[in-house]
């Protein structure tokens, strides 16, 4: 009976080193992640195909723009199943260091599949709200120039330009964008700008130099940005140049030299200003930028202007606090907790907004409703 079973299963691997198909044995069916890898690897490989004849200046950062890969990647998406769990999936599985070009590539794949999954979620009547720890992995340039989604949470993940251009031109919404224990230079930089919308903008806990930057210029809207326990060096610079518009900036613990500059340009508008403790060398006076805002308030801001009371009031009149500690609570949360604060923090924002509606200059360009 021993040498029987042994035959039998010699035959077996007889028939398999000859490629015929064992009678009783299924093929193994290719996963969705797997196709997702393949769709990645077909694209890459046409984008090279064209390069040599496009414009200079190509570069491989939203590459759909290009319409020949644009049908390719719709044509190979085409009632592809791509849920919540196969995005973070492919996005772990394609964390690491690469060169410039691929890392603009894989950071424009992740932001054409992220919108790939709004849309569904969209046409299901379901809210977008898509949150992703990266234990501390490196993704460069991930979900760069994301443009609709209800809520983006970025946490722990490593790499430059992440989140870079969100929001961008118009008929551009990104309802909130969520940064939290991030590292990295340009991290949620140029966002809403081009006439693009943002209503909530957070990065808290996180080391970077050159990020949020250039925020809301050229036309584009913020409603609340926060801004809490930042060290690095250039930061919240520029904001809402250009005709822009950023209605609240809430600064807190912040700490880095060359940062807060130009906080109000004679041709920039942010409307109000909530600035807690900050740790910025200067080689001229914070205080004039800082107090030229419309409604300035600020906390021991330095030994001349001490404000603590007012600064206390403003962070309980636009629940800044309640907001910072909920944002704080999604990283490491289940999705059930994930989709709790996202909603109490959707509770907030409105209210926030609509005491802001009453103190600040209307526009036009400011209509968002999450």
């Amino acid at each position: 009976m021993g040498v029987l079973i042994n035959m039998s299963q010699t035959n077996l691997a007889l028939k398999k080193l000859k490629g015929i198909k064992p009678k009783g044995v299924k093929p193994k069916l290719q996963s969705r992640l797997e196709y997702l890898h393949d769709v990645r690897d077909e694209l890459f490989e046409h984008l090279h195909s064209i390069r040599d004849n496009h414009p200079s200046g190509f570069n491989f950062l939203r590459f759909t723009e290009i319409e020949s890969v644009n049908n390719l990647f719709t044509d190979r998406m085409n009632n592809f199943n791509l849920d919540k769990s196969l995005l973070t999936d492919f996005v772990h599985a394609n964390t690491g260091d690469y060169d410039a070009d691929y890392s603009s590539f894989l950071g424009s794949l992740s932001t054409e599949l992220l919108d790939f999954w709004c849309k569904k979620q969209k046409s299901d009547n379901k809210d977008s709200i898509f949150y992703i720890n990266g234990g501390g992995n490196k993704f460069e340039k991930l979900f760069c120039k994301a443009n609709t989604v209800d809520a983006l949470i970025i946490d722990n993940f490593t790499g430059n330009y992440i989140g870079h251009s969100a929001g961008m031109k118009k008929n551009s919404v990104v309802e909130m964008l969520i940064g939290l224990n991030l590292r990295g230079d340009t991290i949620f930089s140029d966002l809403a700008i081009y006439s693009g919308q943002i209503g909530l903008v957070a990065l808290l806990n996180s080391e970077s130099n050159m990020s949020l930057n250039d925020i809301a210029s050229n036309s584009g809207v913020v409603g609340v940005c926060i801004a809490n326990n930042i060290k690095g060096c250039n930061n919240l610079n520029s904001l809402a140049t250009s005709n822009g518009n950023m209605k609240l900036l809430h600064v807190d613990n912040l700490e880095g030299s060359e940062s807060l500059y130009d906080l109000n340009f004679p041709y920039a508008h942010v409307e109000i200003s909530v600035v807690g403790d900050i740790d910025i060398p200067h080689s001229y006076d914070l205080i004039d930028d800082v107090f030229r805002c419309t409604i300035p308030f600020t906390k021991e801001l330095f030994e001349k202007k001490q404000d603590k009371e007012n600064y206390n009031q403003a962070v309980k009149k636009y629940n800044l606090q309640e907001m910072t500690d909920l944002i704080e609570e999604l990283s490491g949360a289940s999705d059930k907790k994930i989709i709790k604060n996202i909603t109490r923090l959707q509770e907030l924002y409105k209210k926030t907004k609509t005491e802001l509606e009453k103190e600040t200059e209307p526009d036009f360009i400011y209509n968002l409703d999450i």
